[in-house]
This record gives structure tokens, C-alpha cells and sequence, in this order.
């Protein structure tokens, strides 16, 4: 299942130009994933191995990737409307 997923991996990143940083994976699917891991349990490690979040849906008949843009949007300072949070 790791070489599935790496291969996957590669295959988006030729096909997007961008690596995908979600995987979209049903149980059955995870279940044989975490046999690849010393501590099948540790969501955290195999995410950071996979460099991807894991999103397990039983929708995802079959594993699939996606990027997903992280962005971050400036705090704004409660009753003042475009003042910075930081901002006395």
C-alpha cells in the first residue's frame, strides 16, 4: 500500500506540478497502510513519512490524492475593522 500511495504521489506531482498534501483512503485501505509503520497507531508519523494529512472516508473506494492551498488570514482586532490584532 506505501508503494501504491508513493506512486500515486509521483504520478500527481508530474501530472499538477505540485505534490498533493491530502490523501483520501477508506479503512480497509488504512488498515493495510499502517502494517508499513513499527507503530501502527502513530497518525502523526505516518502522515509526516506520507508528508500528506489523512482524510479516512469509506466514499474513497479507492486511495486518491489532493492539494489543498493553506492560507492564513490576518487577525483582526475585535470592533476595528482592518486593524491588526496586534495593533493597540
Amino acid at each position: 500500500m506505501l508503494g501504491f500511495i508513493h506512486a500515486l504521489s509521483r504520478d500527481f506531482e508530474d501530472m499538477f506540478g505540485k505534490r498533493a498534501n491530502l490523501l483520501y483512503i477508506n479503512c480497509m485501505h488504512f488498515d493495510l497502510l499502517r502494517r508499513h509503520f513499527s507503530n501502527p497507531n502513530d497518525m502523526s508519523t505516518m502522515m509526516t513519512v506520507l508528508g500528506m494529512t489523512i482524510m479516512i472516508s469509506e466514499d474513497a473506494v479507492n486511495p486518491h490524492l489532493a492539494r489543498i492551498a493553506h492560507t492564513t488570514r490576518p487577525r483582526h482586532h475585535p470592533g476595528v475593522p482592518g486593524r491588526p490584532a496586534n495593533t493597540p
